[in-house]
């Protein structure tokens, strides 16, 4: 059921009624006793219309619905400005007696105590029945996936992205979310979410839970994950057996795993030619040593930065290309190709695997070597030479990409967030 819910103040004979209570149609009736009614509306609205989105399979116990809707409206809080994010917590900490919900949201089902789901339980219609549980395992992954879209949004990726909530803006001035005073021309990145953009996404996240309800996460996640990269592959125009997708959690992963790979490939002792890192991401140097690039990893673990992924981490040679000379002026393409053609063809004769890291386009606009040499060295070295293009930037052609991938080159890119 996709309307959304609609709310009115009802009369209320007993102080012990629920602040709300709603029918299967997502009817709200808030109650005469509630205190703070506009909170109750809104976390009313925002509580049942995700309720009825677990609930609309029929395959779940009702109980999951409950937590999966609670966990939702919790998270939806915390991308309010502190005044009003403080003012909610306090309101649901004492409705459905939890604690700490400024520190933590429970996210498994044997963390709720039996008063908060009786206080869960007094919300929704009486014909909602409570069966046996099917697995809590099966339980407590689901509701791993209890998130607006505003969180997973921002999922995977570092510090960067955090929203404060005393400006609702991340560190780059944007927030995941529509933020239509805004005018922003910048990277995939450093750009807020639109309308448009947003509201595809919410009924994809819709369809994506309805799935993993009836087929299974894993398997749910499998399909989104295809679905990702043939979406990719049609909107480059790119055939399936052209290239095959890697999906990272953001451009500086990308430059970490390509790395991985090329090790993988090589058989012999690797040398690394970085062209233009100064004007890449600001973790990518890092990266391509294999070592923590931010203080935290894209599944949430905290490590510290700059230090070996693990013991067995790459201590090949790395070389740094400049593109610019020391009064910052770029470097003339003639004698950027000159060098990177020199390094490769000295490094391979003395039976190294040489990996050239190619710009297309830097953050301020350059590339380099040329692709012209890019070309020669794959006809001439073969694959004793792998080329990886940072194309994070997408400020190329699909052309260039397709050229690209036809000589058996990596090329990264990020899809824009804001649609």
């Amino acid at each position: 059921m996709n309307a959304k819910p609609k709310s009115n103040i009802g009369k209320a004979s007993r102080k012990t009624r629920p602040p709300f209570e709603f029918d299967i149609n997502g009817n709200i009736t808030v109650s005469a006793f509630a205190t703070k009614a506009e909170d109750v509306n809104e976390f009313a609205n925002r509580y049942v219309r995700e309720w009825l989105l677990w609930h609309r399979s029929g395959r779940l116990d009702a109980r999951v619905c409950d937590i999966a809707a609670l966990i939702v409206s919790i998270i939806d809080c915390q991308f309010l400005p502190n005044y009003f994010f403080d003012h909610k917590i306090e309101w649901i900490e004492k409705t459905f007696l939890l604690k700490k919900l400024r520190e933590t949201i429970p996210v498994r089902f044997s963390e709720y105590s039996a008063a908060t789901l009786a206080a869960l339980r007094a919300l929704r219609p009486t014909i909602c029945q409570e069966a046996e549980m099917p697995g809590i395992d099966a339980c407590d992954e689901l509701l791993q996936l209890a998130l607006p879209v505003e969180k997973m949004l921002v999922l995977g990726g570092d510090h960067r992205l955090v929203v404060d909530q005393s400006t609702q803006l991340n560190s780059y001035g944007c927030r995941p979310f529509p933020r239509p005073e805004a005018i922003t021309f910048s990277s995939s990145t450093a750009t807020s979410i639109s309308k448009y953009a947003f509201d595809l996404v919410e009924k994809r996240r819709q369809q994506f839970i309805s799935e993993a309800i009836e087929s299974g996460v894993q398997t749910a996640v499998a399909d989104l994950a295809q679905e990702v990269r043939t979406g990719i592959c049609h909107q480059l125009g790119i055939g399936a057996s052209l290239a095959e997708v890697v999906i990272t959690a953001s451009g500086t992963d990308s430059f970490l795993i390509a790395h991985g790979l090329t090790r993988l490939l090589s058989g012999s002792p690797t040398v690394t030619l970085i062209v233009g890192v100064d004007e890449s991401g600001s973790g990518v140097k890092l990266a391509l040593q294999e070592r923590h690039f931010a203080d935290d990893t894209a599944l949430s673990y905290a490590v510290q930065k700059g230090q070996p992924l693990s013991t067995g981490s790459s201590q090949e040679r790395q070389i740094d290309i400049p593109i610019r000379d020391t009064a910052g002026g770029e470097v003339p393409i003639t004698v950027l190709d000159s060098q990177v053609r020199d390094l490769v063809v000295t490094n391979v004769a003395a039976g190294s695997y040489v990996v050239v890291h190619a710009m297309n386009h830097s953050k301020l606009g350059y590339s380099g070597p040329s692709r012209a040499l890019l070309m020669e060295l794959k006809r001439m070295l073969g694959p004793k030479v792998c080329i990886v293009v940072d194309a994070c930037q997408m400020r190329l052609d699909r052309e260039e990409i397709i050229e690209y991938l036809e000589h058996q080159m990596m090329v990264l890119e990020v899809n824009r967030k804001n649609g």
